[in-house]
């Protein structure tokens, strides 16, 4: 991870024999597939070739990429072997970066139709 990737402790939970159990965020760097099945219309158009449903004859838009997230954790730091553990996810979503991006497009988006 580099400098900007770097776990942020949000709270040092408790202090149990020689670890510490801390609920941190981390932002990451992940690898998502996706699928959309309610594009809006401005997507719908310009993908449309990508995959239609059989059933209902909608577009599909689908993808894999990498995608910025931030993860929400809670996990025990071993102060004599030096290593995570019990490493429990509380939440996932967009960093706040990708949330404006994207909200700044669908904005674009609507422009058009």
């Amino acid at each position: 991870m580099g400098d900007e990737e770097a776990a942020r402790l949000l709270e040092l939970v408790e202090t149990r024999d020689s670890s510490l159990i801390c609920h941190l965020e981390v932002d990451v760097d992940a690898h998502v597939s996706w699928a959309s099945h309610g594009p809006t219309t401005f997507d719908a158009d310009r993908f449309a070739s990508l995959r239609i449903d059989e059933g209902t004859g909608a577009p599909i838009l689908q993808g894999f990429e990498k995608c910025p997230l931030t993860v929400d954790l809670t996990a025990g730091w071993d102060l004599e072997t030096q290593a995570w553990s019990g490493i429990e996810i509380d939440a996932i979503q967009l960093t706040p970066r990708t949330l404006k991006h994207r909200s700044e497009r669908m904005t674009a988006s609507e422009e058009f139709e």
